[in-house]
């Protein structure tokens, strides 16, 4: 039962970091030159949510990867 919830938690971390990329890097893209206000706004918010959202999902996998690596060594 516990092998399910790390692999869970390594596809979760996964699927977050994904997410924090396509914020990131495709939704925020690369900051105008001379925006608006509202434009450097909208940039900066995807560009922070997209950092967070990779580094969490980061944190999870490394989290879940390590807790398998820890789950096989105390099972034998």
């Amino acid at each position: 039962m516990k092998g399910n919830i790390t692999s869970a938690v390594i596809i979760a971390g996964i699927i977050l970091f994904l997410i924090g990329f396509y914020l990131a890097a495709i939704k925020g893209g690369i900051p105008y030159q001379d925006p608006a206000t509202q434009m450097q706004i909208k940039w900066q918010a995807y560009h922070l949510a997209g950092e967070w959202n990779m580094s969490a999902g980061l944190i999870l996998t490394l989290c879940g990867v390590l807790s398998k690596i820890v789950e096989s060594r105390f099972r034998k």
